[in-house]
């Protein structure tokens, strides 16, 4: 089904919020003018949309480059039942490759509680978003001795950090892992981040197919600050590691963003981090990041409060021009899409958002719980973005700044 076929308004969009609702009417009336003065008339009418209407306030003001999304919530593939988390990646061969745990992978429809059941595995994904095939490439209870929710290809290198075991013993420590194999096996890197430097679980930032398209030469971490343990981290606070694609495993090799949005600057000293974004209401224990070369815009997604709701699918949306900000809103959202579950990390799947419909059409995925069963799975959404003025298709990405500053001692 191609999201060119949805008429906006129709019942695809029965669960969305009344702002999004507002947006999509307000699309609907564009559509049918044919006079250019009503055409302007009608995006005076889009601006003065109220700010996002949810039970809390979002952090940042409301983007005007991507001014609300819609997600078909009737588009939605069930699959990997039993298994939770699916950081996803897109492979130098064309395949995505995921992280999943405390299940099965693809390899069974339930084994929630089955003997194949395992803590941790990989798996590849071959194929389209209607036509695709998922095959476990590795597994155990043992190596890498954890759950991961970042995951990157660079240089048909995998790269994934993990975390021990589940809940608070997952904080006890961060750790790095890289596969030759795409994914078959997997080194472990001989350092980690511990418990005391109060920073866990990162995401990765994604690009393109093999990190194409990526904005200069360095992988991009979002680590969550200060928390440590398996519940939302109220305030919410993330913190941004870079480090040369070619020294991705070298722990010396990475450097924290220590400056501002307007003012970048970068340090290899952990003490001298700065969030990069900031909510007053918390972050999830998972962040995803990753470039759209669409809109030409980073997107940010993480759980939010109140404390101790986590996977009650309660996140938010977030884009900006460069990989530290600044931030503005797409959505800020207490119900993901209305299901009676629990739902938890999100992340666009950049390989079946460019290969799907139109070229502001994107094909999310979240991990998902008991709408029907008591078992996790891994669920996938398709959508379009509802861009706002000012939005091209050009799909060069952002240019580097110039003259970034380093703090003191760090050249």
């Amino acid at each position: 089904m191609k999201l060119a076929g949805i008429t906006p308004g129709t019942s695809h969009q029965r669960r969305l919020s009344t702002t999004r609702k507002r947006v999509i009417v307000g699309l609907e009336i564009d559509h049918l003018l044919k006079n250019a003065t009503l055409q302007i008339l009608a995006i005076l009418m889009t601006l003065c949309l109220p700010s996002i209407a949810h039970g809390q306030s979002a952090p940042y003001p409301q983007s005007t480059v991507i001014t609300g999304w819609d997600v078909d919530f009737d588009s939605r593939i069930k699959v990997a039942v039993g298994s939770d988390n699916f950081p996803v990646t897109w492979g130098d061969d064309n395949k995505q490759y995921t992280s999943w745990g405390d299940g099965c992978g693809f390899i069974s429809t339930d084994c929630k509680f089955g003997s194949l059941r395992f803590k941790w595995g990989v798996s590849s994904i071959t194929g389209a978003v209607d036509d695709f095939v998922g095959q476990n490439l590795a597994s155990g209870n043992v190596s890498p001795p954890g759950k991961s929710y970042g995951m990157v290809s660079v240089g048909g290198v995998l790269y994934q950090w993990f975390g021990p075991g589940s809940c608070n013993e997952f904080f006890d420590y961060t750790q790095l892992a890289m596969s030759t194999d795409h994914g078959t096996t997997w080194s472990i890197a001989s350092w980690d981040f511990k418990r005391s430097d109060s920073i866990f679980n990162p995401g990765i930032l994604n690009f393109g197919k093999d990190y194409a398209g990526a904005r200069d030469n360095y992988v991009y971490h979002y680590f969550i600050a200060d928390g440590g343990a398996c519940t939302i981290t109220i305030p919410g606070n993330i913190v941004l590691a870079r480090v040369p694609r070619d020294d991705v495993m070298l722990k010396g090799a990475y450097e924290f963003f220590s400056g501002t949005a307007s003012a970048p600057s970068w340090s290899t000293e952990l003490t001298d981090a700065q969030p990069v974004f900031h909510d007053p209401a918390g972050v999830g224990w998972t962040i995803s990041v990753s470039y759209n070369p669409v809109v030409k815009r980073y997107l940010l997604i993480t759980d939010h409060g109140p404390a101790n709701q986590l996977g009650t699918g309660r996140a938010g949306l977030f884009d900006a021009p460069e990989p530290w900000g600044p931030w503005t809103t797409v959505d800020y959202w207490d119900d993901w899409g209305g299901y009676n579950g629990e739902f938890f990390y999100y992340n666009f799947s950049n390989k079946w958002t460019s290969e799907y419909g139109l070229p502001e059409d994107f094909v999310i995925i979240s991990t998902g719980c008991c709408d029907t069963a008591n078992e996790w799975a891994m669920n996938i959404h398709k959508g379009r973005f509802i861009l706002g003025t000012g939005t091209g298709t050009d799909t060069t990405p952002p240019n580097a700044p110039q003259n970034v500053r380093l703090s003191p001692g760090t050249q």
